[in-house]
């Protein structure tokens, strides 16, 4: 080998050294660049597969859009692909400034401003969290005027649930107040639309002594024993008057229904007894001082059979015709004087008399006279009860004998 070729070959020997050497030299920063760039790839490397499994997930949460959700998953999915070299790009020129960002921070200046920045950070967020609970804070007071009744709700759209919740019940409380008012309205408007219940007005009493007396004679030639006379007694439960018996001549034996038995003993031929039974009546005059539909549906019977006429005749149409039409009624019969008036002192002879009742609810027996025309009302202590059935007679029995019989009835 000459010279110049042994030169030659140093010099590229020499070369070749500094340049293996220069390359181990920046063969540092360049596989830092490198190690960086593929972590930067292996970390996109999931978010490409984790994109379809997001749109599998929402399309499960809304199912409703079916096949047009998994169509745009796919055509995301080709479009993160065709981008991938550009993102690749901008990885790498990310990467030359986390470096620089890296450097910058680790200088003490860079260190201090990010303190600053921190701390106006974290005044910031104590500030919005001050806000928060003051927002929190009138959102309870808010809360705690609806539910005790105020009008003023907050306008803010920001409300919260219980907000809403407390709107609610305050709309539901003054609707049920409204609700509970209306009621009570109606009720008081009820109670004075309704007419009162009718009652009886009364006027001032009068008492009667009521006697019966009956003569029994034995008109027969031989004596008559055991001799028993069967009375009809009266009878009373008309709230215009009160019979009491007061008294009898002989011994009463027996009582079945209204018929009471009297026992005279023995009469000789031409013997004569009487027997004697006392009442004590209170008579009252009346009157209704309201009405009802039951008053009003019997006064239009009245209206109907009213007049001159037998009295018992008239009470019994009115009775028949009351009864027709869904009413209780009754026919009375006993006494009362031919004049208008108080019912006077003597014998009853031609006092006879028949009227009737019907009944109402909150007033019981009403009395009504055909005759007189005196309807819900018998304006003087005029009318004497007798009985409410058929009249029946007086019987005499005895053994032996012929036993005739009369009676009288009178006022005292």
């Amino acid at each position: 080998m000459n010279k110049k070729s042994s030169a030659r070959f140093t010099t590229v020997l020499i070369v070749l050294v500094v340049f293996i050497a220069s390359g181990l030299v920046l063969s540092g920063p360049l596989y830092a660049q490198f190690s960086h760039f593929t972590s930067l790839e292996t970390e996109k490397t999931p978010l490409e597969k984790t994109t379809p499994e997001a749109s599998q997930s929402t399309e499960a949460r809304e199912p409703s859009e079916g096949h047009s959700n998994l169509e745009d998953t796919e055509d995301n999915h080709i479009y993160t692909r065709e981008e991938d070299s550009d993102e690749k790009t901008d990885d790498a020129e990310e990467t030359k400034n986390i470096d620089e960002d890296k450097n910058e921070e680790d200088s003490p200046d860079n260190n201090s401003g990010g303190q600053e920045e921190e701390t106006k950070t974290k005044e910031s967020n104590s500030s919005s969290t001050g806000e928060e609970s003051e927002d929190k804070s009138e959102e309870t007071d808010t809360t705690d005027d609806a539910s005790s009744g105020s009008s003023s709700l907050p306008e803010t759209p920001s409300s919260s649930s219980s907000g809403q919740a407390s709107t609610s019940s305050s709309a539901d409380s003054s609707s049920s107040s409204s609700s509970s008012s209306s009621t009570s309205s109606e009720d008081s408007e009820s109670e004075e639309t309704d007419p009162p219940s009718p009652s009886y007005q009364w006027g001032n009493s009068r008492e009667y002594s009521f006697r019966v007396t009956v003569q029994v004679v034995n008109q027969g030639e031989t004596t008559s024993k055991n001799v028993q006379v069967q009375l009809p007694m009266l009878e009373n439960n008309s709230p215009y008057q009160k019979t009491n018996l007061a008294n009898t001549s002989h011994e009463k034996v027996d009582l079945s229904g209204r018929i009471g038995t009297f026992a005279l003993g023995d009469l000789k031929a031409g013997e004569s007894k009487d027997l004697v039974v006392d009442y004590s009546i209170r008579a009252t005059p009346v009157s209704v001082n309201s009405t009802s539909e039951t008053l009003e549906k019997a006064e239009a019977i009245f209206q109907r059979h009213a007049g001159s006429g037998n009295c018992h005749q008239l009470a019994t149409a009115f009775v028949q015709d009351a009864r027709s039409q869904g009413l209780k009624a009754r026919v009375v019969t006993g006494f009362a004087r031919p004049v208008r008036g108080h019912m006077t002192s003597g014998s009853l002879a031609g006092a006879r008399h028949s009227w009737a009742e019907f009944y109402e609810e909150s007033l019981g027996w009403v009395p009504v006279d055909l005759t007189f025309e005196y309807f819900a009302e018998l304006p003087h202590a005029s009318h004497l009860i007798e009985t409410y059935s058929a009249d029946d007679p007086i019987r005499l029995q005895g053994s032996g004998g012929s036993l005739t019989g009369s009676w009288q009835n009178e006022v005292r």
